[in-house]
């Protein structure tokens, strides 16, 4: 990890023929750019982008509903497991 938002992918997990892979994004979004996991498929234990957009394809309209802004997360007691969860 670099400082600033700046990140650099370790040497075991980049793509064949490239010496280094450096990428931006937020920790505290906890967000990883999609297009680092298609470049570098290694990080998901896979070997080709394909397999990763495989992956992608299969989980996309849970994907799309996430980024969607219409679900937010929702804290819950811990008092019982079945606690209600307001709805909107």
């Amino acid at each position: 990890m670099r400082s600033g938002g700046n990140y650099e992918v370790a040497t075991n997990y980049l793509p064949e023929g490239k010496e280094e892979y450096k990428f931006k994004a937020s920790k505290a979004e906890n967000r990883l750019p999609i297009q680092v996991l298609l470049d570098c498929p290694k990080l998901v234990d896979v070997e080709t982008t394909e397999q990763v957009q495989e992956y992608f394809d299969c989980w996309n309209a849970g994907l799309q509903a996430s980024e969607s802004g219409e679900y937010q997360e929702k804290s819950l007691s811990g008092n019982d497991e079945y606690d209600e969860v307001e709805k909107e």
